[in-house]
């Protein structure tokens, strides 16, 4: 039961890994005047932390923008960043422990 359970979870992260390249990569929006661009790429992290927790949506976060970087610039650039964005999620997963154990305490949610 318990192995079925982890299956799905996997299955889970996996689909909504690809939900968020494909948000990230197909729905560009430019910003005026600079070489930058908006996308929602963090909408799926997003998606991923609220539905399987902080601990998957950081994992979907690290891998998304490995990705992201590796396609946009160079594999080099993928791994350079794996760093600071697994800091990024740690950081990010900690402050939804926080505010998690603060909702749940008054019975928010």
């Amino acid at each position: 039961m318990e192995s079925t359970f982890r299956l799905r979870r996997s299955i889970i992260a996996a689909m909504l890994l690809a939900l968020t390249l494909v948000l990230g990569r197909f729905f560009l929006i430019p910003i005026p005047w600079t070489h930058g661009n908006i996308n929602l790429c963090d909408a799926g992290v997003f998606i991923a932390a609220m539905l399987l927790g902080p601990g998957a949506g950081t994992i979907v976060m690290i891998a998304i923008y490995f990705i992201c970087n590796t396609v946009m610039y160079h594999v080099i650039t993928g791994f350079l960043s794996l760093g600071s964005n697994f800091i990024q999620g740690m950081i990010g997963g900690i402050v939804a422990l926080i505010v998690i154990r603060q909702l749940k305490k008054h019975h928010i949610g």
